[in-house]
């Protein structure tokens, strides 16, 4: 009886041996079947990738348009005809005249640029364009407008002075021009510069400095040069010369209370392009009157 229920519990418990591995086996798939699940419901986030940046667009620069060329067919000859000079008080009133034919110009407006001479920057600039003076009769002029200017334009038709100096540019109109040239042979560019009064030298002497200029390399031809006093001073002497690098001191005549001073007259003096006009003077009080 006892050996049979010891076999009785043997089996029981084998039987009970037997069961379990299937029991675990059941579980782990229930198991693994719950996280892939999870593994399925809840996918992983992908990293995105990293933008490339893009390379700043460099910012393009401003074409410089390229320089005017001046006219090919151009005014002239020009001639520096007359040079007027008026001391009074502190000031002095320098007026030239700039004479010029009408030449191989057939229309268009022209810029013509003017230096500045010395001492320094003019207190006031005028320009007009005005008909020759034929005598009794006033000339008729016409104002012109202009502006500073560092150097010359590209497009001058025309310097009076150094190219690249700064000075006033001035426009001149086809319209002006056209009906001046069609009623007189020549045109007159009248510039007025207002200076202030030169400092004396030792002597007693004074100097201002006039641009001359040249065009297609041939200077500009120098016609009369003038010089008077309006104020409580008289002018006691006056002489002009040629200023600039390696000039030779000659002396060049000066009208002055309508007679002409020694020196040679001007339209006979030879000279460079770069080359100007030093004015030079002593001042000395008034007797009375109005005398120069």
């Amino acid at each position: 009886m006892r050996l049979l229920a010891f076999c009785l519990g043997l089996s029981i418990l084998g039987s009970q041996a037997l069961c379990e591995p299937a029991a675990l086996a059941q579980a782990s798939k229930k198991t693994s079947s719950a996280s892939s699940s999870k593994k399925t419901s809840a996918p992983k986030k992908k990293r995105a990738a990293p933008k490339k940046k893009r390379p700043a667009k460099k910012a393009s620069k401003p074409k410089t348009p390229a320089p005017k060329p001046p006219p090919s067919k151009l005014p002239g000859p020009i001639e520096i005809a007359k040079v007027h000079v008026e001391v009074g008080g502190d000031r002095v009133l320098v007026t030239s005249d700039i004479a010029f034919d009408k030449g191989e110009w057939e229309g268009g407006d022209l810029r013509a640029h003017v230096a500045y001479g010395a001492p320094g920057v003019p207190l006031a600039f005028e320009a007009h364009l005005c008909a020759p003076d034929d005598g009794d009769d006033e000339a008729e002029c016409s104002p012109l407008p202009h502006e500073i200017a560092r150097t010359a334009p590209s497009d001058a038709a025309f310097v009076i002075g150094p190219r690249k100096m700064a000075g006033q540019t001035i426009e001149l109109e086809e319209k002006k021009l056209a009906a001046l040239f069609a009623q007189h042979p020549r045109a007159i560019l009248r510039l007025r510069q207002l200076r202030p009064m030169p400092i004396a030298s030792a002597t007693g002497h004074r100097e201002i400095l006039i641009r001359l200029g040249e065009l297609r390399g041939a200077p500009h031809s120098l016609g009369g040069i003038e010089i008077e006093s309006n104020g409580e001073l008289a002018i006691a002497e006056a002489d002009a010369r040629l200023c600039g690098m390696d000039v030779k001191p000659t002396e060049i005549a000066v009208v002055r209370k309508g007679a002409v001073m020694q020196g040679v007259p001007p339209r006979l003096v030879h000279r460079s392009g770069h080359e100007d006009l030093c004015l030079r003077f002593r001042l000395v009080p008034q007797l009375g009157g109005s005398g120069q």
